[in-house]
């Protein structure tokens, strides 16, 4: 059974990785479901 958390993540994640025009507006195809660490501080 797939925990609905880790299912809603992937339909998210489904979802924003298929629309092409926001993708392009978020300058590029990468979607993060948590701040990357690099980008601590910023």
């Amino acid at each position: 059974m797939t925990s609905p958390i880790l299912a809603l993540r992937r339909a998210v994640h489904a979802r924003l990785s298929g629309d092409a025009a926001l993708a392009a507006m978020l300058g590029g195809p990468r979607i993060h479901e948590e701040p990357p660490r690099a980008a601590e501080g910023l």
